[in-house]
């Protein structure tokens, strides 16, 4: 591409494609935390841990003990995390862990702008390659 403006727009839609990507990755795998309220603020859940109960099931809490949730309650949210290198976590209520909704939009913005940057490299450096590749070196030459 000869044009840094053609490389710019490029890089900017495969900067974006990549994080639309990513995010239909975790809404199709399903990749979520769960997290339940505990004491000043919320834990996570594995579901490996939640076992059974007599009347519910028992969900471990991070000091050892065991909350029991009867059947039919909602055990916790769901809360999905995005992005990278600025990741952002939602879920369907606005829980304290979850990024404010006002920072998701800044927040995909930059990951747009951190791959378009590294894609914008790359073309720069493959297309300086093929300019040099072409004109003859200043050295020594052979004898």
């Amino acid at each position: 591409m000869k044009s840094p403006w053609r490389r710019l727009i490029v890089s900017l839609l495969l900067g974006t494609g990549i994080v639309i990507l990513h995010a239909m990755y975790v809404d199709v795998t399903d990749d979520f935390v769960l997290v339940r309220p505990y004491k000043s603020g919320y834990a996570e859940i594995y579901s490996g841990s939640i076992r059974p109960g007599k009347k519910g099931l028992l969900i471990p809490m991070p000091d050892g003990s065991r909350e029991l949730v009867p059947m039919g309650e909602p055990i916790g949210y769901k809360v999905f995390k995005y992005g990278f290198p600025f990741s952002y976590a939602t879920s369907s209520e606005q829980l304290p862990i979850c990024t404010p909704r006002w920072q998701v939009p800044i927040r995909i913005g930059l990951n747009i702008l951190f791959f378009a940057f590294i894609v914008f490299v790359i073309f720069t450096k493959l297309s300086a390659n093929k300019r040099l590749k072409g004109e003859p070196t200043a050295g020594v030459r052979p004898r």
